[in-house]
């Protein structure tokens, strides 16, 4: 055990990503912030890229993930044990979620329900902004392994077959009209951010060449500005600035932040809590979406716009860590009985 921790340690560069993608979550979801959005750079160059830095570190933990315990084959990874723990580590947290915002909205709201609005808002996410995301975790879970190995086999070429592969969806999502309440739940929308994820753990290990990350950087800044500022893309007309090619912008940002933040050294209070939140970014990230979707951030109506956006931020990121403590805690009890 001491060996695998001494081999696979905890990467504090992935702790800080994860804390960084959280906050800017919660800060996109804001109303205040949604109304000032047009005509800002920081949003296509920052804000938006939560989702595409949070897929990209989806493919790189589940690669950190298998070589941690050695998966190799198809059978392994489809084990159902395997199965089983990815799907309950999402369920769990989601389903008592779920019920909590049917009871509120039942409650306070005098929300009716018949079995069937439940069951498909159930598969559909839930309520509040983002709901999307689960039903895409679990499609992740499922896919992930294909990826995987994909890469592990053909390592570049790999990355670009499911670049090509998610091309062709948006491709076919033009072509035929897909409705986008259709669109926004299939995971092959982020399935290149998944693979460059997995090829950042398993070819960036070995030593790469600065220029083609400064190639595709320059391809994706020109994208995300061009798109946002002087003209309608053609294929990707939805969710344009989180699509495949806003990775070719913010993976080499990410790779770049990791040589930086390997110099840097915080007070040990200030990395347990950041690692605090990235073990919960799961559980923010549902917190959000039941404050956002009740309206809790109007108590905070009567302050300065920052100081709302603060507040937002920080209910949120601190309600989602004990929403986080207590879900592990009822776990471990019921285990034990």
């Amino acid at each position: 055990m001491k060996e695998t921790a001494e081999k696979y340690p905890r990467l504090k560069y992935i702790d800080y990503l994860k804390a960084i993608a959280i906050v800017l979550i919660i800060i996109t979801h804001n109303p205040w912030v949604l109304e000032n959005r047009d005509g800002n750079p920081i949003f296509p160059l920052l804000i938006d890229m939560a989702v595409p830095i949070f897929m990209i570190l989806s493919g790189f933990n589940y690669a950190y993930s298998c070589c941690k315990k050695n998966m190799n084959t198809f059978k392994e990874h489809y084990r159902i044990k395997n199965i089983k723990d990815r799907l309950l580590r999402f369920l769990i947290p989601f389903g008592v979620t779920f019920i909590g915002e049917v009871l509120l909205l039942t409650i306070y709201k005098k929300k009716n329900y018949s079995i069937s609005s439940l069951c498909i808002d159930l598969l559909t996410g839930g309520y509040g902004p983002g709901a999307y995301y689960t039903p895409i975790m679990i499609q992740f879970i499922f896919i992930a392994p294909l990826i995987y190995i994909l890469i592990k086999k053909y390592e570049k070429i790999g990355v670009w077959i499911v670049f090509g592969l998610n091309f062709l969806f948006e491709c076919f999502y033009t072509l035929f009209g897909m409705p986008p309440a259709g669109y926004r739940y299939w995971i092959i929308r982020y399935t290149f951010l998944i693979a460059l994820g997995i090829g950042w753990y398993e070819i960036g290990r070995k030593k790469q060449k600065w220029f083609p990350y400064v190639i595709s950087f320059l391809i994706g800044v020109t994208y995300l500005l061009g798109t946002t500022f002087y003209y309608t893309p053609v294929i990707f007309v939805r969710w344009t600035n989180t699509s495949m090619l806003a990775g070719l912008y913010i993976f080499p940002l990410m790779s770049l932040f990791v040589k930086l933040v390997e110099k840097v050294k915080l007070p040990i209070f200030i990395e347990k809590f950041i690692q605090w939140c990235s073990e919960s970014t799961f559980h923010i990230f549902l917190f959000q979406m039941v404050y956002y979707y009740l309206g809790v951030g109007r108590l905070f109506e009567a302050t300065p716009k920052c100081l709302h956006l603060l507040c937002d931020v920080t209910v949120c990121i601190l309600m989602g860590c004990f929403f986080n403590v207590l879900m592990i805690k009822v776990l471990r009890k019921k285990r034990t009985i």
